[in-house]
C-alpha cells in the first residue's frame, strides 16, 4: 500500500497538475488549499486505489472506538462519527505516507497535534 500512497502523492504534485493549479491561482489561503483538496479524488482517482481493504478496515476500527468513546461521554455526542473515522484514517494515512518519505519526528508529532485539535469533547461542567 505505502507504494501506492507514494506513487498517488507524486502524481498529484506534478508541476502541470490542477492541485499545484490550484493553489497559486487563488490569493486566499483558505480558499486556495479548499479548492486544491477538491482537486484529489478527480486527479488520483481508482487507478491508486488497489488496496482498500486496509483503508476501510482502519476507519471501521476507529469507528468503533470514537463510538465508544461517545458512550463513556469522551467524546461529544453530537459528533458525526463516520466523518470523524474517516477524516481520523486519512490521518493515519497521511502519517504513513510522511514517516515513510522520511518525514521527521517534529512534522510528524506537528501533524498528530493538530489532529488531535479537531477531535470534539465533551463538555465539561464543574459543579
Amino acid at each position: 500500500m505505502s507504494d501506492v500512497i507514494l506513487s498517488a502523492v507524486q502524481h498529484l504534485v506534478r508541476e502541470d497538475g490542477p492541485f499545484l493549479s490550484a493553489l497559486a491561482r487563488t490569493p486566499d489561503a483558505s480558499m486556495a488549499i479548499a479548492r486544491a483538496l477538491e482537486t484529489i479524488e478527480a486527479d488520483v482517482g481508482p487507478s491508486h486505489q488497489r488496496e482498500e481493504g486496509g483503508v476501510h478496515r482502519l476507519e471501521a476500527l476507529l469507528h468503533a472506538r470514537l463510538l465508544d468513546g461517545v458512550e463513556r461521554g469522551e467524546v461529544a455526542a453530537d459528533v458525526d462519527i463516520g466523518d470523524l473515522s474517516a477524516f481520523y484514517a486519512n490521518i493515519v494515512v497521511s502519517l504513513v505516507a510522511e514517516a515513510l518519505n522520511g518525514g521527521d519526528a517534529g512534522r510528524l508529532a506537528a501533524i498528530r497535534r493538530v489532529a488531535m485539535n479537531v477531535l470534539p469533547r465533551r463538555a465539561v461542567v464543574s459543579a
